[in-house]
């Protein structure tokens, strides 16, 4: 792992899920990879933006659940990210009784903002947000997720005066797209070679 490696929204999260596929190399990376690990205020305002949404959907699953429902049709919107999340979390909790259930939603909830707090005590620096929305709408021509590019203005931006960047990432769309991604930076920015480096934990050792 290079010297100096900013850290992606979704990272966190996995950190903070103990159920997340990739908790475990998650929890390598923040706590035993020796590299600077930054992030951004666009990154803090996605993980707000996340834990309200998760706060939210523990409610209405735990209404549900109180009222002795059968088939859970959720009250608030719910993207693919969300749907999964349910998943993985119903699967987590099908074989504890109802009322204890109640219980672990509401600890649950507890437990995913502090985790996400423990993962932030790793990072040596919250760069600010980056408005530049010329380049904001560069990336936005490859990468479609309106946070995503936020996220990424801000990574690559402030990569233009570091030695030695990656931006680690559990975000599929980005991963796959990165060379393409890379390559509109390259011509745009009149570069030699990308300023950062994109990696998916799921796939590289850390």
């Amino acid at each position: 792992m290079p010297n100096n490696a900013f850290v992606d929204s979704c990272v966190f999260i996995a950190y903070a899920t103990e159920f997340e596929g990739h908790h475990p190399i998650c929890i390598t990376f923040f706590e035993e990879t020796k590299c600077d690990k930054y992030t951004s205020e666009s990154v803090s305002r996605e993980l707000s933006l996340k834990l309200r949404k998760r706060d939210d959907l523990y409610k209405d699953y735990s209404k549900f659940l109180a009222q002795g429902g059968t088939e859970y049709r959720a009250s608030i919107y719910l993207n693919d990210n969300d749907e999964r999340h349910l998943r993985q979390l119903v699967r987590n909790i099908s074989s504890i009784p109802a009322h204890d259930q109640l219980t672990f939603l509401r600890l649950f909830g507890k437990r995913l903002k502090l985790r996400i707090e423990k993962a932030v005590g790793f990072i040596k620096e919250v760069i600010p947000r980056n408005d530049d929305v010329y380049f904001k709408a560069l990336i936005n021509s490859i990468i479609v997720n309106e946070p995503d590019c936020w996220i990424l203005n801000d990574a690559i931006q402030w990569s233009l005066s570091k030695r030695e960047v990656v931006f680690v990432t559990l975000d599929g769309e980005i991963y796959h797209k990165r060379e393409p991604l890379m390559q509109k930076v390259v011509d745009h920015k009149s570069l030699d070679t990308a300023p950062i480096q994109i990696v998916h934990l799921g796939s590289h050792a850390v």
